[in-house]
C-alpha cells in the first residue's frame, strides 16, 4: 500500500510538471500518467492495495482514524485506476466492488453495503463523467468485441493478436511450438492473415492462457487454470480474503496481459503468491485475525 502511494505520487507530480510545458491534459492518463509500469500492470498493483484496503477498512481491530485514512488511500487509488484507463485494470477494479458488496450482502452487513456503494458509485460516475479519454478506451473494447472487423488494428491489436494465437494453437494443440519459438511463430501467423501492424510491433498474445498453450500446449494452461484454483478454494475455505482477491486479480489479468512473459508480471506473481500461499498454510494452521473480523 505505501508502495502503491508514493508511485502514484511520483505519478502525479510527473503529470503536473510535464502539463506545465504540454498544456495537454492527456498527461494525466494511461501511458503519460504511469511513470514505472504499463498502465495495465499498474493498475494490476493498485487493485491489489484497493483489495488489502477494503480488508483492512472493514477490520474491526482497526480505529476509527486508521478506517478514515483507509477511505481516503481508497478513493486516491480508485481515482489513478481510471486515469490510467486499463480496460482490463477498472475491469478487476469493478470486480473487486461487485465481489465486496455480494459479501456484504450476503452477511447482511447492509450499512457496510450501502457505505462501499455509495463509495464505489460516486467515484465510477465523477471519474468516468469527467474523463472523455477513459470513456473513449471503454468505448472502444465494447466496439472491439461487438464489430471486430471495423476496428483498427493499430487501436485495438489484441483482438487481431487472439484470432492468430488460435490459429497457432490448432496447429500445435499438444505440446506447442516451445519457449523459445512462441514470438516467430506467432509473427509469421499474423502475417498469413494480413495483420500487418501487430507483426511488425512484435505483439505477444496478450493473454497469458494463450501465450502458454502457444508455449506448451493446452496442457499447460489446465495446470495453470489448477494452479490458481487451487489455493483460491483453500483461500475462502479459511477465509483468506486477501489471498482470494490476489488470485482473482492475476486471473482476469491473465485475460488481457501475458502477464507471466513481464519482469513486472512475474515479480508481482511470485513474490504476492508465495507470501500469501505460505502465510496462508504455515501461520499457525490458521489465518491471522485480522482476515477473519470482516466476517
Amino acid at each position: 500500500i505505501q508502495g502503491c502511494l508514493f508511485a502514484i505520487i511520483i505519478c502525479f507530480l510527473a503529470a503536473v510538471y510535464r502539463y506545465q510545458y504540454s498544456a495537454d491534459t492527456l498527461e494525466f492518463f494511461y501511458g503519460r500518467f504511469s511513470v514505472f509500469h504499463h498502465a495495465g500492470y499498474f493498475a494490476m498493483y493498485l487493485n491489489f492495495a484497493v483489495a488489502a484496503l477494503i480488508i483492512k477498512l472493514f477490520d474491526s481491530e482497526n480505529s476509527k482514524n486508521k478506517k478514515v485514512f483507509y477511505l481516503v488511500l481508497l478513493a486516491l487509488f480508485s481515482l489513478s485506476i481510471f486515469l490510467l484507463a486499463s480496460r482490463a485494470g477498472i475491469l478487476i477494479y469493478l470486480v473487486i466492488f461487485s465481489g465486496t458488496l455480494f459479501f456484504l450482502l450476503y452477511h447482511k452487513m447492509y450499512s457496510r453495503f450501502l457505505l462501499v456503494l455509495a463509495i464505489a458509485g460516486t467515484l465510477t460516475a465523477l471519474v468516468i463523467g469527467q474523463s472523455g479519454y477513459t470513456v473513449s478506451r471503454i468505448m472502444l473494447m465494447k466496439e472491439s468485441l461487438s464489430n471486430s472487423e471495423k476496428v483498427d488494428s493499430y487501436k485495438d491489436g489484441r483482438l487481431y493478436v487472439w484470432d492468430a494465437s488460435a490459429n497457432v494453437i490448432k496447429n500445435n494443440f499438444l505440446i506447442g511450438v516451445g519457449t523459445g519459438d512462441v514470438k516467430d511463430a506467432l509473427k509469421k501467423e499474423l502475417n498469413n492473415l494480413g495483420y500487418k501492424r501487430p507483426a511488425d510491433l512484435n505483439l505477444n498474445s496478450h493473454n497469458q492462457y494463450l501465450q502458454s498453450a502457444i508455449a506448451l500446449g493446452v496442457p499447460s494452461v489446465i495446470l495453470l487454470i489448477i494452479i490458481m484454483l487451487f489455493p483460491f478454494i483453500l483461500s475462502i475455505i479459511k477465509r483468506y480474503y486477501l489471498y482470494a482477491a490476489f488470485l482473482i486479480i492475476m486471473a482476469i489479468s491473465m485475460l488481457f496481459e501475458s502477464v507471466l512473459e513481464t519482469q513486472a508480471g512475474v515479480v508481482f506473481y511470485a513474490f504476492f503468491n508465495s507470501l500469501l500461499f505460505f502465510s496462508m498454510v504455515n501461520f499457525n494452521k490458521k489465518i491471522p485475525q485480522s482476515h477473519q473480523n470482516i466476517s
